[in-house]
Formats: C-alpha cells, sequence, structure tokens
C-alpha cells in the first residue's frame, strides 16, 4: 500500500518529504534539501513553504536563515508510511 501511495503523490514533494523522515531531528537548509533531494531549488523553495504552512515542518530562524526540520505532531506520524 506505501507504494501505491507514493505513485499518488508528486514525486518531487515525496523526494523533499523523505529528507526530513530520513533525519526527523536535524535541521536543514533549503540548499542541502534541494541538493540531497535532487529537486531544483525553485520547486525547494516552493514545496518546503506549502510544508511549513501546513505544519508539517516547523521553522527556525537562526539570524537570517530559516532552517526547517519534521514537525513533531502526532498528524506527521503518518506520512512516516512514505517512507517505509
Amino acid at each position: 500500500m506505501p507504494s501505491l501511495l507514493v505513485e499518488l503523490i508528486d514525486p518531487k514533494m515525496v523526494a523533499v518529504l523523505r529528507v526530513f523522515l530520513e533525519q526527523k531531528d536535524k535541521l536543514f537548509h533549503l540548499q542541502k534539501v534541494s541538493r540531497v533531494s535532487g529537486v531544483s531549488l525553485g520547486t525547494t523553495f516552493r514545496l518546503v513553504h506549502r510544508m511549513a504552512r501546513l505544519e508539517i515542518l516547523d521553522v527556525e530562524k537562526i539570524g537570517e536563515f530559516k532552517l526547517y526540520r519534521l514537525g513533531r505532531s502526532k498528524e506527521i506520524k503518518a506520512l512516516e508510511v512514505l517512507h517505509a
């Protein structure tokens, strides 16, 4: 069933989300997410901001930088099915 779910969702969204699911407590800068996921920086920017707006990702500001990590809500647990 997880593979069917992955097939129904945008592959770029899945690639970006997997970066966060593989290292749940790590903070990531957009460029690192883009590089690791293989998704262009512009698309990564849009996807990460959408996930932050949906509270899938937490945002931490450090100086002028924004860093992102996987959120800690119980709804996030359902997304871990994609990583299985």
